[in-house]
């Protein structure tokens, strides 16, 4: 933290606010830092690395019509609306149309570089989504990832980025 030198001069009862801001951000920055180191230091012997192939549970499992994996998506039969624009959404998707979708709260984010696309985010109850769709700072991490792969192409180059989220933990439709 760089204070120019006055403002730390004893020379005005009124710089002791300043002093006191200053105080307090210094002491917030030092529990941050000693909660985190602190919380590394526990989980670091609870990580595991494992390889994963195609049958993890991290995937979206498929079935007979969609060995590839899919969405299920919930909604009530009377959001006809809903329905409707998810009929569009899977046209585009079968078309291989990948350009970004929203629908009410409903977003369809593409990222070539995500083991498996498109990535929805959801914000609202109307429709129910598994696997779990990104929440909100997972759906910006994703947006601004992808924005500094597509600016900066070669900070990358000669090598390969692939994005997967983990497995939620029982958050979703079952």
């Amino acid at each position: 933290m760089l204070i120019p030198e006055e403002e730390l001069a004893f020379d005005s009862f009124e710089k002791v606010w300043l002093w006191q801001e200053i105080a307090t951000v210094l002491l917030k920055k030092y529990c941050e830092r000693y909660y985190s180191f602190r919380k590394k230091e526990w989980e670091l012997p609870h990580l595991e690395y494992q390889d994963i192939d195609g049958s993890d549970p991290n995937f979206p499992s498929g079935d007979d019509e969609h060995p590839d994996g899919c969405y299920r998506i919930l909604v009530e039969e009377s959001q006809t609306e809903i329905v409707e624009k998810l009929k569009e959404f899977k046209a585009l998707i079968d078309a291989g149309d990948l350009k970004p979708w929203q629908f009410g709260g409903l977003r369809a984010i593409w990222f070539g570089q995500h083991l498996y696309e498109p990535l929805l985010h959801l914000a609202g109850s109307s429709v129910k989504i598994s696997p779990v769709p990104l929440n909100m700072g997972e759906r910006r991490f994703v947006e601004d990832l992808r924005s500094f792969f597509d600016t900066s192409p070669d900070v990358l180059k000669d090598r390969e980025l692939y994005l997967l989220r983990n497995m939620s933990k029982g958050r979703g439709v079952r």
